[in-house]
C-alpha cells in the first residue's frame, strides 16, 4: 500500500479521537497566542489593565458592563486596556483623558475598523460612526463640523423654546410617564426608526425628501441639520444618499441619548430635593427667571 494511501487513513484515524482534536485545538490557540505577543512587542507598550483569562481574555457582563468599567477606571487609570480573544481594546475611561487624545493624537483616530455588516452591508459605506478614512469620511466630517458647533444652538431656540414649555405641562399632568414626554425633543418617527433597520436608507431619504419639498413649497421650515445639508448639498459635495445618512445619523445618534439626559435630570431632581433647589437658584442666578422669548446665549446652555 502506498504512503498516499496511508496518509488519510491516518489522519482519519487521529482526528476520530475527541482527545487528539482538543490537543491540535490548544496547540493551535497557544501559537496564534505566541504569535500575537511577538506581534504586540514590536510597537509601543499599551496601557496596563485588568487581568483576564489566559485565552479568552476580560469577560463582560451582559447589563451593566458600564459599572464594571467605571471600576476598572478608578483602579486602573483613566486609560486601561482589555482583551477579547486575541482582540486587544483601550478604554477610555474619563472625559478629559478622551479630550486629551482627540486633540493631540487626532490624525492617528480618523480611521475605523472594518464592519462587513453594519459597516458596509447594512449602510452602504455611509454610516459616519462607521466610515473608514477617506474621501467620503471628509465630505462627511466638513459638514457636521461647519453645524455642529455651540453657535449654532442659537437658531434652535423658537423649537427648543416651544417644546421646552409642553414638556413642563406634560410633567405637570402626568409625571409618571416623564420618559415619553422627554422624547418630545426629538421626531416624532423614533419608532419607526427604530423598526427599520433594514430600511433605514429608504427611511433616511423619505425624512429628507419631506424637508425639500417643504422648502420647494416656499413654507417656513424650522432650523435643523437636515434643513443645513439640503441648503448646501452641493457645496458639500455629498450624493443623495450620503445627505440622508449623513442626517439620519446624526438623529440617531442624538435622539435617545437626549431623551434619557433629561429623564435621568427629572429623577435626580425628584430624589434629591436639597440638590435640586441648589440647581434651581443657580439656574435663576445665571439664566434669569422671566427669559420670555429671549434668544439662548451659548454661554448659559450648560444650564
Amino acid at each position: 500500500m502506498s504512503l498516499s494511501t496511508l496518509l488519510p487513513e491516518a489522519l482519519l484515524s487521529f482526528f476520530n479521537e475527541p482527545r487528539n482534536v482538543v490537543v491540535v485545538a490548544l496547540c493551535c490557540a497557544v501559537t496564534a497566542m505566541i504569535h500575537q505577543r511577538l506581534k504586540r512587542g514590536k510597537g509601543l507598550p499599551l496601557p496596563p489593565g485588568p487581568p483576564g483569562n489566559l485565552l479568552l481574555g476580560n469577560s463582560l457582563p451582559k447589563a451593566f458592563a458600564y459599572r464594571v468599567f467605571e471600576e476598572w477606571t478608578k483602579e486602573w487609570g483613566p486609560v486601561f486596556t482589555l482583551r477579547q480573544g486575541f482582540t486587544r481594546i483601550v478604554v477610555i475611561g474619563r472625559l478629559q483623558a478622551a479630550i486629551d487624545i482627540m486633540e493631540k493624537e487626532g490624525a492617528a483616530l480618523v480611521d475605523r475598523p472594518v464592519s462587513i455588516s453594519a459597516g458596509e452591508t447594512l449602510s452602504g459605506g455611509m454610516r459616519v460612526l462607521l466610515t473608514p478614512a477617506g474621501e467620503r469620511f471628509k465630505k462627511q466630517r466638513r459638514a457636521l463640523h461647519a453645524h455642529l458647533q455651540p453657535k449654532v444652538i442659537g437658531t434652535y431656540s423658537p423649537v427648543l423654546m416651544k417644546h421646552a414649555r409642553q414638556h413642563m405641562l406634560d410633567l405637570v399632568e402626568d409625571p409618571e410617564d416623564h420618559q415619553t414626554h422627554a422624547k418630545r425633543y426629538i421626531p416624532g418617527y423614533l419608532k419607526e426608526l427604530q423598526d427599520g433597520h433594514a430600511e433605514e436608507l429608504a427611511l433616511f431619504k423619505g425624512q429628507l425628501t419631506e424637508v425639500k419639498k417643504a422648502m420647494d413649497r416656499g413654507e417656513e421650515v424650522p432650523q435643523s441639520f437636515g434643513k443645513y445639508l439640503v441648503e448646501r448639498q452641493a457645496e458639500l459635495e455629498l450624493s443623495d444618499d450620503e445627505t440622508a445618512y449623513l442626517a439620519g445619523s446624526m438623529f440617531g445618534a442624538g435622539s435617545d441619548t437626549t431623551a434619557s439626559a433629561i429623564s435621568i435630570s427629572i429623577m435626580a431632581a425628584a430624589s434629591y430635593p436639597e440638590a435640586q433647589r441648589r440647581v434651581q437658584a443657580e439656574l435663576d442666578q445665571v439664566v434669569g427667571k422671566e427669559r420670555g422669548e429671549a434668544p439662548v446665549n451659548p454661554a448659559t446652555i450648560g444650564f
